[in-house]
């Protein structure tokens, strides 16, 4: 740098070489201190650095000339440089230190000055006109150049409106998008909107700047940027770029370390290496040190008290000289408190006591809760001497805040609950403050906040007993909603410590009673108390009352009730409950179009509801259920859409909530959950392999542990019943899930009804396998050991179906041997007796049927089961009464036939042989009705009379109209055609209606 500068001063203007180039070498590193305002905000990493020897040599008497612009920027680097020196000597001359930061903010002002006149008259130079996203030729870079030097000098004399005004062409105008000194202008721009508190503005121009990895201003433009984002709420983005200043400064000193290896490339550049040798030796720049300030800020706000008392250590360790050492000193200590680690706490708090009076009853306060956590854990000798050291060090505090503000104290010693995870310590503190009148005159108020600890600790009832003693001496106070706010806490987990499954599960009356209680005081809060900070948070709990009594639509209506902006920190959960009531709230079935928009409305409030949470909320414990129940509510949407793309359109967004669920929590406790529904989700769209193999996944380890597996295996074993020659495999699948996972179901109360399906699905995978005889023994077991399970009734139609279809399997193999040429007659008995078993098998069915059907119309008569059962021995009556009426059929038809023949044979001349007469044609009609079609007549009536609005009784009506059709009974059938379409049935059995009434008619 130097020796550039010598060559710049020696040349004639007119062989002065490239401006943009000499500008670009003296703005190009320098890192230095800011004025007392702007250094709040931490130290500036700039680029106006200007060498010795150039700043000697440009510091004459004779002012350069205005349309010289290399003189006048070398005249504003060297006054820039001389207020650097002198403020330089400002930090080691603290007598001194006002009148030398005096003067070296008009060096500043003047350089301010020069460097002005400097852009001007470059901009003044250029001839070139760039289009549109060119970039700005030499003069006008350079003009560029002597601006950011302009504004860094307004930000050093506290001009940070002049500064803004300096850098809003650079950052607004596109002449400047392709300058390459725009981030530099995005970050001073920036700087000075930070300053002005315009942190909307500010922070839209340090988003905009291209890197951070800048080495000498990038990582104070991100320290910047996270103050922005700090300031605006944004927690975690701001956690990430203070995060990120702290991991750039690290890489620049592992840079700088490894530049330094190698001293030759520093001969012709001093400067270079003096500010690598500062960056890799001195400690960390104010605003990098402040940053992992702010990060153990972040970790205390969100309750990680370990990351932020590591935080606050390295700061310790790292920034001797900060003034922020001793605050960072105090939150250590309060980690510590809060990790229970009280002897520690305790000598750190000590060390902040005695050398920072500003602090020091912050510090007493929080060594007063550290020395009761040293006794709560200390020998019960001891405990008594840490507990006066507790008390000692809270009267302290309290004489220390009486001098600043009389009330202070009592606010922290109120507050002491709340800012400790162990609310038992501030019940004793509270105890001992009202028992030796520590707060004569705040009696009222310590008792309302013994009320708030006591609730906060567990103890219900002595809090309760207190706060009905605290409306009786201050029935007017001020305090009276967080008292009746907390009695409402108090009886809100009384009642879940009564309800079934706790110690008190007896009492299940009790817990109703004091949910209710819980109810009506927090709808006195809520009425009586608009303006009480807790007047939200009471909704919330009188919502979640009126849930557990079952009152989803009062609940829900309630929720609502709290505005959007307050839904935050303890109501955080509010829209996931508004759409979990949504949901409960839904009709099962939509039965018309009134009914379906009705469900369409409150499913897509419930999705709206669902993505909001979880878009706003991604670390909620409740984040990946709220994604899941979102899933669910987009799948029945799916299936009410009438239009195939909309359908298709909510099945991929669930089935793309599912994958967001495996893929963002891959670990939490319903990713299987998910990946179940994911895989039904594939099913329904047609994918009955890729469903499959997903499910084969609950087959074995891990998932097969997974509470859900059972009913993977059930949709799995459901799958592959739909697939030719899968069905044994299902009843494998099912068999092996049940020596798994049966002893735990049968003792999982929650889970217990998925075990008569399990056995029931597997009888009927057998059945369909062919496994007659296996298939009844489950059938059995469902009916045995599950009676009053819905399945046990299906279990039961299942096992008559397996007998019958049994018995037509052994009758078929029977018939096929006994028509083999050649058999042997051991082989043909055997044959013949398996024949007759069969047989037995299908009678034994049929009257089990009946008799099954007969003993439901007497417990059961309207079970629509029973009409299947009836429409069971319908069909296998038939069977028979097809013989029966072709039995009957052909011997009328030959007693015809015979009298016929005899009639011939006497009209027959002697002597000729009579003709042989061909069998009649006899009509159904003339055939008397056997006693198999009454019988079966009779049960398709019994169909009719007793479930006549069941699709089963309209296909009954056509079957038996068919039957009566047959024998010309054709009133009686166009009757029964007529009832069949008055009950609407579906097209296609209404077409078959209308072609059998035709047929009649």
């Amino acid at each position: 740098m130097g020796s550039a500068g010598t060559g710049v001063q020696a040349q004639a203007p007119a062989a002065r070489f490239s401006q943009a180039a000499f500008c670009h070498e003296v703005f190009r590193m320098g890192c230095i201190p800011l004025g007392r305002k702007v250094c709040s905000m931490g130290t500036g990493s700039v680029l106006l650095v200007g060498g010795a020897l150039l700043c000697t040599a440009t510091t004459r008497s004779a002012q350069p000339a205005a349309d010289d612009p290399a003189a006048l920027l070398r005249q504003g680097i060297a006054h820039r440089s001389l207020g650097l020196q002198v403020l330089a000597q400002a930090g080691t001359k603290p007598a001194e230190a006002a009148q030398l930061r005096a003067k070296a903010k008009q060096h500043f002002a003047e350089a301010a000055k020069q460097f002005a006149g400097a852009s001007a008259a470059f901009a003044s130079r250029s001839k070139q006109h760039p289009k549109p996203g060119d970039a700005p030729p030499a003069e006008l870079e350079s003009a560029a150049c002597a601006s950011c030097g302009q504004a860094e000098m307004e930000l050093r004399t506290e001009k940070a409106s002049s500064a803004r005004e300096t850098m809003e062409p650079l950052v607004k105008e596109p002449l400047w998008a392709r300058s390459r000194y725009r981030d530099l202008a995005l970050y001073y721009h920036g700087f000075a909107c930070l300053v002005l508190k315009d942190y909307l503005a500010a922070g839209r121009s340090l988003n905009q700047i291209t890197t951070f990895t800048e080495p000498t201003y990038g990582t104070h433009a991100r320290y910047l940027l996270a103050r922005v984002l700090h300031h605006g709420q944004e927690h975690p983005e701001a956690m990430a770029q203070y995060e990120g200043v702290l991991a750039d400064y690290e890489a620049q000193k592992k840079q700088a370390a490894e530049a330094l290896k190698q001293p030759d490339a520093f001969r012709n550049d001093p400067a270079e290496k003096t500010r690598l040798e500062k960056v890799v030796n001195a400690p960390p720049p104010d605003h990098v040190g402040r940053a992992l300030f702010s990060v153990g800020l972040l970790y205390y706000e969100a309750g990680r008290f370990a990351e932020a008392r590591t935080r606050f250590t390295d700061f310790g360790t790292q920034c001797h000289g900060s003034a922020l050492r001793a605050p960072s000193r105090l939150f250590q200590g309060c980690c510590e408190v809060q990790l229970r680690q009280f002897a520690e706490a305790a000598q750190t708090l000590h060390s902040i006591m005695d050398h920072e009076p500003a602090l020091a009853r912050h510090a007493l306060f929080w060594l007063a809760k550290a020395q009761l956590g040293v006794a709560e854990g200390g020998k019960e000798e001891t405990q008594w001497v840490w507990r006066e050291r507790a008390l000692g060090s809270l009267r302290r505090a309290e004489k220390l805040a009486a001098a600043a503000n009389g009330n202070e104290m009592g606010n922290h010693a109120g507050r002491m609950h709340l800012q400790t995870q162990k609310p038992r310590e501030a019940v004793t503190i509270f105890r001992e403050i009202l028992d030796q009148r520590l707060l004569p005159g705040r009696e009222e108020e310590v008792c309302q906040r013994r009320v708030s600890a006591l609730s906060l600790a567990g103890d219900f009832r002595e809090s309760d007993a207190l706060a009905a003693r605290f409306q009786e001496m201050f029935p007017m106070s001020s305090l009276l909603a967080e008292v009746v706010f907390r009695s409402g806490e108090n009886a809100y987990f009384l009642s879940l410590a009564a309800e079934p499954g706790s110690i008190l599960s007896s009492r299940l009356p009790e817990a109703s009673r004091l949910n209710d209680l819980a109810s009506a005081r927090y709808q006195r809060v809520v009425d009586r108390s608009a303006e009480y900070p807790y007047a939200n948070v009471a909704r919330y709990a009188l919502a979640c009352a009126r849930y557990r009594k079952g009152h989803l639509d009062k609940a829900r209506e309630v929720l609502e009730a709290i505005p959007a902006p307050e839904r935050r920190g303890e109501l955080t959960d509010v829209p996931y409950l508004i759409a979990d009531c949504l949901i409960r709230l839904a009709p099962a079935t939509a039965d018309d179009a009134l009914a379906a928009g009705r469900l369409q409305e409150q499913l897509g409030r419930a999705i709206e509801l669902l993505t909001a949470f979880a878009a706003e909320h991604p670390d909620s414990p409740l984040a990946a259920d709220a994604l899941l129940r979102l899933a669910l509510c987009q799948q029945r949407l799916a299936g009410l859409m009438s239009q195939a793309e909309e359908r298709a359109k909510l099945q991929n967004a669930a089935r793309a909530t599912y994958d967001r669920i495996l893929l963002e929590f891959p670990l939490h406790e319903l990713g299987p959950h998910a990946a179940f529904e994911r895989a039904k989700a594939i099913a329904r769209a047609g994918d009955a392999n890729e469903a499959i193999n997903r499910l084969r996944s609950f087959t074995f380890e891990p998932l097969a542990k997974n509470a859900i597996a059972p009913l993977a295996n059930l949709e799995l074993a459901t799958l592959l019943r739909g697939q030719d020659g899968k069905a044994a495999l299902a009843a494998q699948f099912l068999d092996q899930c049940l020596k798994r996972h049966e002893k735990a179901l049968l003792e999982d109360k929650t889970r217990a009804a998925w075990l008569p399906l399990l056995h029931y699905h597997q009888g009927v995978a057998l059945h369909e396998a062919g496994s007659f005889s296996e298939a009844r023994a489950k059938f059995e077991t469902v009916m045995r050991d599950f009676p009053d399970h819905p399945v046990a009734l299906e279990a039961a139609l299942r096992w008559g179906q397996s007998l019958r279809d049994g018995g037509n399997q052994t009758i078929e193999r029977a018939g096929q041997v006994l028509g083999t040429a050649d058999i042997k007659p051991a082989e043909a008995a055997r044959a013949a007796e398996q024949l007759e078993e069969g047989k037995k098998q299908v009678s034994q069915a049929m009257a089990y049927f009946e008799s099954k059907a007969k003993e439901l119309q007497e417990k059961r008569p309207a079970l629509p089961l029973r009409a299947r059962l009836l429409n069971e021995a319908v069909w296998m009556v038939r069977a028979g009464a097809d013989a029966e009426v072709g039995a009957a059929r052909a011997k009328l038809q030959g007693k015809m036939r015979q009298e016929v023949q005899e009639a011939a044979n006497k009209s027959t001349p002697q002597g000729q042989q009579a003709p042989q007469v061909p069998p009649p044609d006899v009509p159904l009609a003339k055939v008397e009705l056997q006693p198999s079609e009454k019988k079966v007549r009779a049960l398709y009536q019994a169909i009719i009379d007793s479930f006549p609005d069941l699709p089963l009784a309209v296909e009954a009506r056509l079957e038996l109209a068919e039957l009566l059709a047959a024998r010309e009974e054709f009133p009686a059938a166009i009757n029964l055609l007529d009832q069949a379409l008055d009950k609407e049935p579906p097209p296609d059995m209404a077409s078959r209606i209308r072609l059998r009434l035709g047929m009649c008619h």
